[in-house]
Formats: structure tokens, sequence, C-alpha cells
């Protein structure tokens, strides 16, 4: 399980808590604080018990429960990590591709 979320951390808004608050998905703000319980502005829906988490945008802020929201990890704990990719540069793999192509149309000859 992943650690909780904290104030500072980075996060984006995946998906919202009720129909009428989805101009902020996708949007990717630090968390200025934590408290418990929400209410929508538009539409007053309300969930008294969950904890939300503060996030400011433009000069006000909004609440987002944390199912709502993805945390970013921070670069350094991703620099300790290495991609099991193998990197392939593009134009090399167009060029072997047309050779192997052009020795296939040659061989059919």
């Amino acid at each position: 399980m992943s650690e909780p979320l904290k104030v500072g951390d980075l996060v984006m808004v995946i998906k919202i808590p009720c129909t009428c608050l989805d101009d902020l998905n996708g949007h990717v703000e630090q968390i200025v604080s934590a408290k418990s319980g929400w209410i929508c502005p538009r539409c007053g829906t309300f969930n008294a018990s969950e904890i939300v988490y503060e996030l400011p945008v433009g000069i006000s802020s909004f609440v987002r429960p944390a199912r709502c929201l993805k945390k970013i990890p921070p670069l350094s704990e991703l620099d300790g990590q290495r991609s099991q990719e193998k990197l392939v540069d593009p134009f090399k793999a167009d060029v072997k591709r047309r050779h192997a192509e052009e020795d296939q149309v040659g061989a059919a000859r």
C-alpha cells in the first residue's frame, strides 16, 4: 500500500467527488492542508467524515478526498529506479527496418 497523502505532496486530480466538479480533472497541484469533511460549493453534496486535501487553484482553493487524487512521486524517489525498457533510437530502428525490407525484396527477385 502506498503512503498516505500529506501536506506538500504533488498530486493530480484524477476523478471528482460529485458530478458538478469536473473542471479540475487533470490538474496538478500541491496539497496545502488536510481537514475532515467537504461540501460541494455548487450542489451542496457533502461528506462530514471523509479526509480531504486542500489544493490551491489560481486565487482560490478547492478540497478533494484522497480517492480523487493520485500522488506524483518526487524526482528524488525516482532517481534510484531504473527502467527495464530498452531505449531505441527511432531513426536507427527505421533505417534497420528499411534495410531488412530491401533485403527481402532483393531475395524474392
